[in-house]
């Protein structure tokens, strides 16, 4: 190849790793704010899928460090052209790679019992509607968001 054409292939993929990390950049940012929002507003919803299920929120704002590293990873490495960070963003992304094969291999033989488990939870919640003012609070509000989404009424009338 020609030292031209290389340097303009070299130029066009740092840019191209600024613009698609600095996308995931604002993804990581979203998962933070969406994980805090919904510890800090919306503690009903913890309350009505139960005890399981509450990690989420906490592992939406770890998702979102996660990224939020890598992305910075990836934007300082190719503005600064430094290679160690490069690496390391790479290697990051395998380890990432792995844990997500894992988690799909784990999603898939594991389906029936965490469908199970939802709806052991919602006949738990719908129990407790009386006693529990968090979960009374959490069923009205998605019951009112289902109202508002007509495909989301449907997935949820349907019985999982």
């Amino acid at each position: 190849m020609l030292a031209s054409s290389y340097g303009c292939l070299v130029n066009f993929m740092r840019w191209f790793l600024v613009i698609y990390n600095s996308l995931f950049l604002f993804v990581g940012i979203g998962l933070i704010a969406m994980g805090t929002i919904s510890i800090t507003q919306y503690s009903g919803y913890i309350a009505t899928i139960g005890s399981d299920l509450a990690v989420l929120p906490s592992l939406f704002i770890f998702l979102g460090f996660v990224i939020l590293v890598l992305s910075t990873l990836a934007i300082v490495g190719s503005f600064l052209l430094h290679s160690c960070l490069l690496i390391c963003y790479c290697g990051l992304l395998f380890v990432v790679m792995l844990g997500e094969v894992a988690l799909g291999m784990v999603a898939i033989t594991g389906r029936e019992k965490v469908q199970h488990r939802a709806q052991v939870e919602m006949v738990r919640a719908m129990s407790n509607y009386q006693m529990e003012p968090q979960t009374r609070f959490g069923v009205d509000l998605i019951q009112r968001k289902a109202i508002r989404h007509p495909k989301l009424a449907v997935l949820l009338t349907s019985g999982l």
